[in-house]
C-alpha cells in the first residue's frame, strides 16, 4: 500500500512536471533531474584537504555524496529552472547515497553518511589532540635553567664516543643535566632548511639551523647541532637569520630538546641568535673531539 501511494505521488509530481512553463524557452516537456556540486561541496571538501591531508582521500568522496544538490533543467533548451539545495530539501535524511568503488558499490542514507562524518571528524581531532599533549605538559614543565657548562664538557658527558662506550650513561647524563636547560654557545653557521610539521597547524612553517661546532662531534663535512626554531623565534630574528652566511660563527642561546647520538645530531630549541662578526674559511680545519683527546 504504501508503495503504491509512492508511486502515485511520483506519477503526479511528473504530471505538474508536465504542466509547468520553462521560463526560458517556455516549453513545457519533461524536466531532466541531474546531481551537482553545491558551493558546500567545493568549501568543505579544500577545507577537508588542507585539515585531513592524506587522510581527505576517505573523506571527500562522503562530502561530495552527502552535498550535492538536485537541478532541474529544461529538456530544449538545457536552462536551469530550479535548484534543491542541501537545505532546502523537504526530506533530506531519507536520501540515499552511492558509492562506487569499481565494481563495488555502498548504499547508505544520508543521515548515516553525516554520522559516520562526524564519528570520523571527532576521532581524527581527538587523536590530534592527545598528540599534541605531551609536546604542551613539556612546555609547562621547562625549568630554564641556564648552564655554564661548555660544549666541550657536553662532549665529555653525552658526546658520540660516550653514547658509543655506553648509550645509558651518555642518556642519564643528558636527562639528569641537560634537558630542558639552556646554554650559551658559539657554533659555525652552515645552512638552513623549512618545513611543515605534521599537525593540526601545518600550514605554520618551523625553521632549522645548521650549525658545526669546534671540536667537531661528527664528520667533517655534516652538522654538529639544529637548532629548531618556532615561528615567534623566527620573527624576533629574522633579520639576523636572513642576513646569515655559511662559514659565518654566531652566538646563539638555546635549549635542549634531544641528544645526538653516533648517527644522529644533537637538537635544541633556539631561543636568540647573534652574528659575532667572524667568519671560518673552511670547517675542514675544524678538529674533532677523538683529534682532540676528548674521550680519552
Amino acid at each position: 500500500m504504501e508503495d503504491f501511494q509512492q508511486i502515485q505521488q511520483l506519477t503526479n509530481s511528473q504530471q505538474v512536471v508536465r504542466d509547468r512553463k520553462c521560463p526560458q524557452c517556455g516549453s513545457r516537456s519533461e524536466t531532466i533531474f541531474q546531481k551537482e556540486a553545491s558551493v558546500a561541496t567545493y568549501v568543505l571538501s579544500i577545507i577537508s584537504l588542507f585539515f585531513f591531508q592524506f587522510w581527505s582521500i576517505f573523506v571527500i568522496p562522503i562530502i561530495v555524496s552527502a552535498t550535492q544538490q538536485v537541478t532541474k533543467r529544461c529538456y530544449d533548451c538545457d536552462k536551469i529552472i530550479e535548484k534543491h539545495d542541501l537545505f532546502s530539501l523537504p526530506s533530506i535524511n531519507d536520501q540515499i547515497l552511492n558509492f562506487r568503488f569499481g565494481t563495488f558499490a555502498f548504499i547508505v542514507s544520508r543521515k548515516y553518511a553525516y554520522a559516520i562524518l562526524a564519528i570520523f571528524v571527532i576521532i581524527f581531532t581527538y587523536c590530534q589532540l592527545t598528540k599534541e599533549t605531551p609536546a604542551i605538559i613539556e612546555e609547562q614543565q621547562i625549568t630554564n635553567q641556564q648552564l655554564d657548562n661548555t660544549w666541550t664538557q657536553y662532549l665529555k658527558d653525552c658526546g658520540s664516543g660516550v653514547y658509543q662506550d655506553n648509550s645509558v650513561r651518555a642518556n642519564s647524563h643528558f636527562q639528569q643535566t641537560y634537558f630542558q636547560n639552556i646554554i650559551n654557545w658559539e657554533g659555525v653557521f652552515l645552512s638552513c632548511w623549512e618545513e611543515c610539521p605534521a599537525n593540526l597547524n601545518n600550514w605554520i612553517k618551523e625553521y632549522y639551523l645548521k650549525i658545526k661546532m669546534d671540536p667537531t662531534d661528527s664528520d667533517s663535512e655534516t652538522f654538529d647541532i639544529v637548532l629548531q626554531v618556532d615561528r615567534e623565534t623566527h620573527q624576533s630574528n629574522i633579520d639576523v637569520i636572513k642576513n646569515l652566511q655559511q662559514l659565518d660563527v654566531v652566538k646563539f642561546k638555546a635549549q635542549f630538546m634531544s641528544l645526538g647520538t653516533d648517527k644522529s645530531f644533537h637538537k635544541l630549541h633556539l631561543i636568540k641568535v647573534e652574528p659575532t662578526g667572524r667568519k671560518i674559511e673552511s670547517i675542514d680545519k675544524i678538529q674533532t673531539a677523538y683529534e682532540q683527546g676528548i674521550f680519552d
